[in-house]
């Protein structure tokens, strides 16, 4: 399966200093996709009619983070861009 895009590797800071290391094709339709995924979190994540996987999110120990400092007190970086998709194969 071939592969027409280039990726990057992007890292979240919080607060605490811990990070979290991600890598994307489009980083900022990703970014934009996390915040959706993010608030529709907030709104299931206490929803008793909801599987345990749909309570927990996609990524929890990066929501808990965002959720106990802010989504918008992190820190984000891209670490490495432009990296060929044809060569990670």
């Amino acid at each position: 399966m071939g592969c027409n895009h280039y990726m990057c590797v992007y890292r979240f800071i919080s607060p605490s200093g811990k990070s979290y290391v991600g890598q994307a094709r489009n980083y900022i339709d990703r970014q934009k996709n996390r915040i959706k995924d993010y608030n529709k979190w907030l709104k299931i994540k206490d929803d008793e009619t909801r599987t345990e996987k749909e309570r927990r999110g996609s990524n929890p120990r990066l929501y808990l983070a965002f959720l106990k400092y802010g989504i918008d007190n992190f820190n984000s970086e891209i670490l490495e861009e432009n990296i060929d998709c044809q060569e990670n194969l």
